[in-house]
């Protein structure tokens, strides 16, 4: 199950948090041990029980494991970072999937349609529309513009 993402910037270290509430969920300790997976255009976290641990299918294995520091971050590896094109003050969403604490780019792209616009409208803070998808809701009667 998915939960909502959070969005967390990149520090100017690479380094990024990821939320108590998500640390909580997982049982991630500082000094814990994750184990960082690359999947299309995710990060995926696991915590690190053992040597013998089978690896995620399908995902591409970074490394040996990096410790979650005091304050809950972790760096995710340069390798990932340069290949999304990430930068510090990027927006990273974090959430929880199966266990795993996922993270990918945060883009804006319409809840309806998926298309990434420039010219999204707002409905909330991280949620966006394109006027095409807009209009078609509209013209359903499924919001009343007021």
């Amino acid at each position: 199950m998915k939960t909502l993402g959070i969005l967390r910037p990149i520090d100017h270290c690479g380094r990024i948090v990821i939320p108590k509430e998500m640390r909580e969920e997982c049982s991630i300790y500082q000094g814990q041990r994750m184990i960082l997976y690359s999947h299309k255009n995710q990060l995926l976290l696991q915590k690190l029980e053992d040597d013998s641990q089978p690896p995620i299918e399908n995902c591409k294995r970074l490394g040996s494991g990096r410790p979650i520091d005091n304050l809950g971050r972790i760096v995710p590896p340069k390798e990932w970072r340069d290949q999304m094109e990430i930068k510090q003050g990027d927006k990273i969403e974090v959430y929880i999937t199966d266990n795993l604490v996922t993270m990918q780019k945060y883009t804006d792209i319409c809840v309806i349609c998926g298309n990434k616009k420039d010219n999204l409208i707002n409905l909330s803070k991280y949620t966006k529309i394109c006027p095409t998808c807009l209009k078609n809701v509209h013209n359903k009667n499924i919001i009343h513009a007021s």
